[in-house]
């Protein structure tokens, strides 16, 4: 039978039972020879001044399966280097001496141009040859994928100053900031690196500058007074006023107010009420105080104006073991509230307890009342060794003060000033019942921080 060649490499493929006692000088012709020669056989060849056409062996050595392709000779024309139309890789060189290119490429395709002095990684696709990786015994340039550059400016940055072309800045000052050259131009290094008290100011009409923070120039805006600012901008304050509100009315603004504090506190709950007896003490607890709120506020959270609400005093518990009334809320619009205290509970034998302090309200300090106090009683009339509950303080007033019987009885004591709770009410050895105190009204003051 007969042997066969490998379309690629021309390697020769042995039919089944041909070679005989030979078959070992084939194969290793094939393996220690040809397969070497394509990986990595280097071949100088002479070009000869003319069209190239490389030998292509099968079974045998040949110029067209090395891998490396070293052309030599004189030239006085380009010329073409014509390999098979089989895929293969090559990596040609071009040592000609004149100057010209050689284009590696198939008899019917297309080729690749190496010129004098520089190598190229090529193959063969089967059809045409085309380019692989560049090899280049000068500078690679930007087409490349290199910079065309052979050194550069130790500390310096690439810029492009035109299309396809690359340049070196120079040193850059370490720490500096970088400014844009602009078109032709490569960056450039800010010439000051500014200080702990200045700023980078920019400049429309050229390269920005450090320089120190111009309050007038460089600020705008008001700063709030959460930030250390006043939330004005038409200055400090130089006058105090003072608006203080013991009933539901309008809160209007001075026109040069800059900010102002506003105070609230609720109506205080009302004592309460206890039953009589003829052999027992009889006692009820004091009601709470109103909560305490207070906010600072700019003329922009105010407004025009806001409405302001004063909180009713708790009324107090009627005659018998009545609870007391609570009191209202206090507050100027929805910016500020203070809740009432809350009315005690009615009293007897087993004494009475205090009303709650008014809840906190809104506000940036909101502080709850105080608790009015709770009384204890007696089965036992005669000697007044218990009083009942006083009423609870509040910011702005005293609570009224717990009450002793003996052998009567005496209603609560009404809280004083605002926001402040009634006492409770004490019946001593007699059937008579007493009445609790009745706490005050709350109260709005408004302190204004103006401009004039």
């Amino acid at each position: 039978m007969t042997s066969t060649y490998s379309p690629y490499l021309r390697l020769e493929l042995m039919a089944t039972g041909d070679q005989s006692g030979t078959w070992g000088t084939t194969t290793n012709t094939n393996l220690g020879t040809l397969l070497e020669q394509a990986i990595c056989g280097v071949l100088s060849v002479a070009e000869g001044d003319t069209t190239l056409t490389l030998t292509a062996n099968n079974g045998a050595t040949d110029q067209a399966r090395n891998m490396v392709l070293d052309f030599t000779g004189a030239m006085t024309a380009a010329h073409n280097v014509i390999v098979p139309t089989s895929p293969k890789i090559y990596l040609a060189k071009n040592s000609t001496t004149g100057g010209y290119a050689i284009t590696v490429k198939t008899s019917g395709g297309t080729g690749v141009s190496i010129a004098a002095g520089t190598s190229q990684w090529v193959y063969c696709d089967g059809t045409n040859v085309v380019q692989g990786l560049v090899s280049s015994a000068g500078t690679l340039a930007v087409s490349g994928g290199g910079t065309g550059l052979t050194s550069g400016t130790s500390g310096g940055i690439l810029g492009f100053t035109a299309t396809g072309t690359l340049a070196s800045s120079i040193a850059l000052t370490a720490s500096a900031l970088v400014l844009g050259g602009g078109a032709g131009a490569t960056p450039t290094p800010m010439a000051s690196l500014g200080t702990t008290t200045t700023v980078l100011h920019g400049n429309a009409a050229g390269a920005p500058t450090f320089g120190a923070v111009n309050l007038a120039a460089d600020v705008s805006g008001t700063l709030p007074i959460a930030r250390g600012g006043t939330g004005s901008t038409t200055g400090a304050f130089t006058i105090v006023r003072t608006q203080v509100f013991t009933s539901s009315g309008t809160y209007t603004p001075n026109a040069n107010m800059l900010y102002c504090i506003i105070e609230c506190v609720g109506g205080g709950g009302g004592g309460g009420g206890t039953s009589g007896g003829t052999t027992q003490v009889n006692n009820a607890g004091g009601g709470g105080a109103g909560a305490y709120s207070c906010s600072v506020k700019t003329i922009t959270d105010i407004g025009a104006s806001k409405a302001v609400t004063i909180g009713a005093a708790g009324a107090a518990g009627s005659t018998g073991s009545n609870a007391g009334g609570s009191g209202g809320t206090s507050s100027v619009g929805s910016l500020v509230t203070a809740p009432g205290g809350v009315g005690a509970a009615g009293g007897g034998s087993s004494g009475g307890t205090g009303g709650a302090g008014g809840a906190a309200g809104t506000a940036n300090v909101a502080a709850p009342g105080g608790s009015g106090q709770s009384s204890g009683g007696t089965p036992f009339a005669g000697t007044p060794i218990m009083p009942s509950g006083n009423g609870a303080n509040s910011q702005f007033g005293s609570g009224g003060i717990g009450q002793r019987a003996s052998g009567n009885a005496v209603n609560g004591s009404a809280g004083t000033g605002y926001g402040s709770g009634g006492g409770g009410g004490t019946s001593n050895g007699v059937v008579t019942t007493a009445s609790g105190g009745a706490g005050t009204a709350g109260l709005v003051v408004i302190t204004e921080y103006c401009s004039a």
